[in-house]
C-alpha cells in the first residue's frame, strides 16, 4: 500500500508480465465494493481504488495479474 485516504487507496503492484489484470475490494461480509480490469505493465504499477462512500471498515483487496498470479491484502480504513 502506497497511501490511503478518505478519497482513494493507492497500491503498488509488481507484475511479472504485461497484460490485463483485475482488482477488487470486498468488505468482510463478502460484498464487492469496487471491481475493475486494469492494464498492467511489467514491473511496478500504481493502482488507484476510489474510496468515496466507503465507510471506515476492514476489507480485502485482491489483485489478479496477467499470468493469473494472485495477491490479497487486508485493509483497515
Amino acid at each position: 500500500i502506497v497511501s490511503i485516504s478518505n478519497a482513494e487507496l493507492v497500491l503498488s503492484v509488481t507484475a511479472a508480465a504485461q497484460g490485463n489484470g483485475s482488482i477488487s475490494f470486498t468488505d468482510m461480509r463478502g460484498s464487492v465494493l469496487h471491481s475493475r480490469t486494469v492494464q498492467l505493465q511489467q514491473g511496478e504499477n500504481l493502482i488507484r481504488i476510489p474510496m468515496n462512500g466507503v465507510h471506515k471498515q476492514m476489507g480485502i483487496v485482491q489483485v489478479i495479474g496477467a499470468q493469473a498470479e494472485r495477491m490479497h491484502l487486508k485493509v483497515i480504513l
